[in-house]
């Protein structure tokens, strides 16, 4: 009868200790979101690049709000200095852009390339300028062989630039080399919605679903051979999504949505981890929100802050926080706007910076905010790794 007792009252303990585990597993900890100083300008589809003296350089995007209102595309710029958490201006560009790329070079410039000249549905462009921060000058580069918009863009080790995209039938993935200021055409079959550097110098670069691709197909670039080969593919096509390379050399996958029409809706599928040591995918454990076009940015600490973005039902502020180690998702602070299609920009002492975006009640977005990801003191946290439901059975 003792026995009993005791193992009745331990189960009891159990279940409750369980029921804590649960409840702070739902419960926002750790980090802090604080405002940023607001850009002078509201803008989404634009660049930030953290430049080597610890600046950032913001650059296009669009912003309807601006007359003329077919033509809202930018060619300003401006630098938010971390120290000061101001923000200074910036020579424009010669020809404004959205959704093109900007890609920190070996040589501390920055290249610039394709995207919209304007949202009246114009083709894309295939022009690209570099600024210099020594000069604080842009000058033009060589046009790329095909317009890009919507593109990957990636520094391969060697320094040369990897620029691909998904929007048009016709656009190739090429190469960009600074040393000659020239752009060499590689294929037209690869059209990656992400493009990912692998620590082995191979680029990942992920299809989604658009009207030229229809699966999850992958494919890896070697470099020293300027050639694509086929890569395992993911179990979930998606679009609008994000994949962060994580410390231990895997990519993490997650968010984006695809359309299913029997039954008809959105589908949002599980996050994937690629693991390029056996070419294979593995399914990770599943966001605690939905979301599409959102930030995901790899910490100092190994871990991946993702934020914001939007899914069926809302538009989001919420954040989490991946550890892979673990496979364990955490419910973090939510950030200050709720926004999608901004940028996220780690900094050197560990903080994020989100610039602009868009929602739904405000339009394009001119605030800043910064995600500092100190840890604030978590109760009983042994707790958190207990299973979230306990059945004790009777004796």
């Amino acid at each position: 009868m003792k026995n009993c007792l005791h193992a009745n009252r331990f189960s009891y303990v159990l279940m409750l200790a369980c029921i804590l585990a649960h409840i702070l597993n739902q419960t926002a900890y750790g980090g802090e979101w604080t405002a940023a100083a607001d850009m002078s300008t509201a803008r989404a589809g634009h660049t930030a690049t953290l430049l080597g003296d610890g600046r950032v350089l913001v650059a296009g995007g669009s912003n309807a709000s601006i007359p003329p209102y077919n033509v809202p595309t930018l060619s300003s710029a401006e630098f938010y200095i971390p120290s000061t958490n101001t923000w200074s201006p910036a020579p424009s560009m010669s020809t404004p852009r959205d959704n093109h790329s900007a890609t920190l070079l070996k040589n501390g410039r920055v290249l610039v390339a394709g995207g919209y000249p304007d949202e009246s549905g114009g083709n894309c462009l295939n022009t690209a300028e570099i600024y210099d921060p020594l000069a604080n000058s842009w000058s033009m580069a060589a046009s790329m062989v095909e317009p890009h918009c919507f593109h990957t863009a990636t520094l391969l080790q060697d320094g040369r630039v990897l620029v691909g995209n998904f929007i048009d039938i016709f656009s190739s993935t090429e190469v960009y080399d600074p040393s000659t200021n020239a752009w060499e055409q590689v294929s037209d079959l690869v059209r990656p919605h992400s493009a990912t550097l692998l620590q082995d110098g191979r680029v990942l670069a992920v299809e989604g679903i658009d009207m030229f691709s229809s699966g999850p197909l992958a494919y890896l670039f070697n470099p020293s051979t300027n050639t694509w080969s086929a890569a395992a593919s993911m179990a979930s096509p998606r679009s609008g999504f994000s994949a962060t390379l994580l410390s231990d050399g895997r990519v993490l996958v997650t968010g984006g949505y695809f359309e299913e029409y029997y039954p008809p809706g959105l589908v949002f599928p599980a996050p994937e981890i690629y693991d390029p040591s056996t070419n294979t995918w593995s399914m990770a454990n599943i966001l605690k929100v939905d979301r599409v076009r959102h930030g995901a940015t790899l910490l100092h600490d190994g871990s991946v802050l993702v934020f914001g973005g939007w899914n069926s039902s809302d538009w989001h502020a919420s954040a989490e926080q991946y550890n892979p180690t673990q496979d364990f998702w955490r419910v973090m602070k939510n950030m200050i706007a709720v926004r999608a299609g901004f940028t996220d920009t780690l900094l050197p002492d560990g903080r994020v910076l989100v610039t602009g975006g868009f929602n739904a009640s405000e339009g394009f977005l001119s605030s800043a905010e910064l995600y500092d990801p100190v840890e604030t003191a978590e109760p009983f946290p042994w707790l958190l790794f207990l299973p979230p439901i306990f059945s004790a059975s009777r004796p």
